[in-house]
């Protein structure tokens, strides 16, 4: 397989080709497309295809006959095939699979385990066709040592992933080119060294210890062993290590082949996608789904040590004014640093998620009673007492908080926040700039109140405009 694998993906309906060709191309693959079945085979003379996504319901030729008009071509019974298709019946995966495809995809497509079984069925056609290729030229060959030592140095150099080639001693043998580019390395360097040696020392990596010392010798070959390294040149790597045990033959010693696919870019990209589903965009807290994950936790643990949980909920008091008095812009940067406080302020174990404008919930694990959720809770007003410094601006926040116990106030996640909610709109009707409990009958407990007020006369510094917020956000410019 050379350069970019080209994928013929062929379905009647336009919207899933579109959609299978973003999910491919996003990964560096070339797409062929086909609306037919007949379509799809006049593309298959026309283009070297590495592999083919099938649609089975299609008028004229189904994707069955597609199938065995294939097989019958003896240059194309290699290419993988995957049967994308709604139908779920046994007969017709056995269908399928006697006319000779390789796997299925149902309908609806999950993005993940389509790129999953492309992976891996073109990683099964590349060593398929490198041992394919060794075999052919090997019989042209096998009259001389030299000819078999020149094709195996010509298909090492066809690889596109960094390759080394090791003696039963793990010396160096050959690598190839692409080794060479990506660990920024010389023949020099490399070739004679024992693998562990390479770079003084830099490969000397636990795990590929592990794996060619203890895990190779008792199997012949081994596929998708992660590794992660920091090298002293290149930085930190994610790798996949496929290694190959290859018996000699024609008075040739046999060889071990290593393939290295660095994964970092994709598993940082992974990173990223995890990180925006479960993470708010503005301030970096945990969002709802993380949120409900690590209170699912805190509660598992409380009931197992029969202890006490704690959800709060939070509310900026008036943060609206603060938007539309100086912008969404300022408000945003308050939101950040607010978090910023209130995670900082935070015991070990202990989480702060964003649930939406100015509207944050706590989760507080391990409390031995419910004076430690007040000592939290006064902790977090605490933490808002000092103003923000925002641009020419000092802006001064407090919070309402209202707080459920688990077991006390609800046994599930869902009554607790309810609770927790009632008891903050009750700490806003209370005068704001406080912590209330939930309680069912009887009065709500106070707790102190948070203004903080600058030292010049509010009327000199505060327009009539902005009266509204005297009481809780006084604001003087800085210069």
């Amino acid at each position: 397989m050379k350069g970019k694998p080209e994928i013929l993906i062929v379905d009647d309906q336009v919207q899933n080709l579109e959609l299978l060709e973003v999910y491919l191309a996003s990964q560096g693959y070339d797409v062929v497309r086909a609306t037919s079945g007949a379509e799809a085979l006049e593309k298959l003379y026309a283009k070297a295809i590495d592999l083919i996504l099938l649609d089975v319901m299609m008028p004229e030729i189904n994707g069955f006959e597609v199938i065995r008009k294939v097989r019958l071509n003896a240059a194309f019974a290699q290419i993988p095939i995957i049967l994308v298709t709604a139908l779920r019946e046994t007969k017709d995966r056995v269908r399928g699979i006697e006319a000779g495809c390789d796997d299925f995809i149902s309908k609806p497509i999950d993005r993940q385990e389509l790129l999953a079984r492309v992976r891996s069925l073109l990683k099964i056609k590349a060593y398929h066709d490198l041992m394919s290729d060794y075999r052919i030229e090997l019989e042209e060959a096998k009259t001389t040592a030299d000819a078999a030592r020149e094709y195996i140095e010509s298909i090492i150099d066809t690889v596109r992933e960094p390759l080394i080639v090791l003696d039963h001693d793990l010396r160096i043998m050959k690598v190839n080119g692409s080794f060479y580019n990506v660990f920024k390395s010389t023949d020099r360097e490399t070739i004679g060294q024992r693998i562990f040696d390479l770079g003084n020392g830099q490969w000397n990596i636990p795990k590929l210890r592990e794996l060619l010392e203890n895990i190779l010798p008792g199997e012949k070959a081994f596929d998708n062993f992660e590794v992660e390294h920091d090298f002293a040149i290149i930085g930190k790597r994610i790798m996949l290590l496929n290694a190959r045990k290859i018996n000699g033959s024609a008075g040739m010693a046999g060889v071990i082949l290593l393939a290295i696919e660095d994964i970092t870019e994709r598993r940082c990209s992974e990173e990223r996608i995890e990180l925006m589903a479960t993470h708010d965009s503005l301030t970096g807290l945990p969002n709802r789904t993380l949120y409900a994950d690590r209170l699912r936790a805190a509660l598992i643990h409380a009931q197992r040590e029969q202890g006490k949980a704690g959800i709060a909920m939070l509310d900026l008091d008036y943060f609206k004014d603060v938007n539309d008095t100086h912008g969404h812009d300022v408000g945003d940067i308050l939101l950040k640093m607010a978090a910023q406080r209130l995670s900082s302020t935070l015991r070990k174990g202990d989480s702060v998620a964003r649930f939406g404008g100015d509207e944050f919930v706590l989760i507080f694990s391990d409390l031995a009673e419910k004076e430690d959720a007040a000592l939290i809770a006064q902790k977090l007003t605490d933490s808002l007492r000092a103003p923000f410094r925002i641009g020419a601006y000092e802006l001064a926040m407090t919070a309402s908080i209202g707080i459920a116990l688990y077991p006390d106030d609800g046994m599930d996640g869902g009554v607790l926040l309810k609770n927790a909610d009632i008891a903050m709109y009750k700490a806003k009707q209370a005068g704001r700039a406080q912590y209330q409990f939930y309680e069912q009958d009887k009065r709500l407990a106070e707790g102190k109140m948070i203004i903080v007020k600058t030292s010049q006369p509010v009327a000199s510094r505060i327009t009539a405009r902005d009266d509204v917020l005297r009481s809780i956000c006084h604001i003087r410019m800085l210069y």
